[in-house]
């Protein structure tokens, strides 16, 4: 399983990437803090992703490009990935749906939520 994950404040990125890890240890994660790099490596490889996890900007975090959830509308997906996005604020969940996501992420992420999201995604 190839794993994608945009999240512009590194330790939530790495939160996501161990929790990735102790659900699926069989799975590639490639993590990004910068969305302009996430954006161009997805378009790269649209194909072969088969989960994306966005983040929406928090408050007090730093831009660096197009968020996770921007970037799902960006890319001309070959093949459809499951889409997680995650915020810091519950409001931002009706919005993750209308931007094309499978599952809702409501940060800080703990295993017990990243098994409870996984649940509604179909890899």
């Amino acid at each position: 399983m190839q794993v994608t994950i945009m999240e512009n404040n590194a330790m939530n990125l790495l939160i996501l990437t161990l929790e990735i890890r102790r659900l699926y240890p069989e799975a590639s994660v490639k993590g990004f803090t910068d969305g302009f790099e996430a954006l161009n490596w997805c378009r790269e490889h649209s194909s072969e992703i088969d989960l994306f996890i966005g983040n929406w900007w928090g408050e007090n975090e730093s831009f660096c490009g197009p968020e996770g959830a921007n970037i799902v509308s960006m890319v001309s997906w070959k093949k459809r990935p499951g889409i997680i996005l995650c915020a810091d604020d519950e409001s931002f969940r009706a919005w993750s749906y209308q931007e094309g996501a499978s599952a809702f992420l409501l940060r800080p992420v703990t295993l017990d939520k990243m098994k409870e999201t996984m649940k509604s995604i179909k890899i």
